[in-house]
């Protein structure tokens, strides 16, 4: 019986690798003239409703979480909205996560990026079904936030990009399962 409704608890997440509840995820992506490949994707859900697709791309495949943190390279964290949701709402959810897997005095350095982020977000009133965040890291640059195609800021620092990485591949993710959907594990 615990097979079964493991099962049943997976079925979202053992979808195409090239399709997620009717989003297609491609296997790769180009981050300036940087090929990314897909690392993972997944499906987060809050209680019943699901909220988002989320894909991680990297230089190359990835499977643990040391290795992700310690590369260097470009990544993108590709998010696409399932639903409208107030800006204020997906905002204050990033930031629960972030704290989460954060210490305190990591979140006192994180703090004012962590404010540019909101102030990023928020500056659509809501995050519409079928729109597109992309959370790029350019080494040596930082983190560009690009909604629906266009680019709304970036936020300096490598710190910052590892404690957005951390909401999904954290101690504490928003989801062990889209953890291990992202890092490309078989369920």
């Amino acid at each position: 019986m615990k097979k079964f409704l493991w099962l049943l608890l997976m079925i979202p997440l053992l979808a195409s690798a090239e399709e997620l509840k009717g989003i297609k995820v491609g296997e790769t992506e180009m981050l300036g003239n940087q090929s990314l490949v897909l690392n993972g994707a997944g499906i987060r859900s809050k209680f019943i409703v699901d909220v988002y697709v989320v894909s991680l791309y990297l230089t190359h495949k990835m499977n643990t979480v040391a290795a992700v943190f310690a590369d260097k390279g470009a990544k993108r964290i590709e998010l696409h909205m399932l639903r409208d949701v107030k800006s204020s709402l997906f905002y204050n959810g990033l930031n629960v996560s972030i704290m989460a897997n954060q210490t305190e005095a990591d979140m006192k350095t994180l703090d004012p990026k962590v404010n540019e982020l909101n102030s990023i977000i928020q500056s659509i009133p809501e995050l519409k079904k079928d729109g597109v965040i992309l959370l790029d890291y350019w080494p040596g640059v930082g983190t560009k936030v690009v909604i629906n195609g266009e680019t709304k800021g970036t936020i300096e620092g490598d710190e910052f990009y590892q404690a957005l990485l951390k909401i999904w591949l954290g101690e504490h993710p928003v989801n062990h399962h889209l953890k291990e959907a992202l890092l490309g594990h078989e369920a």
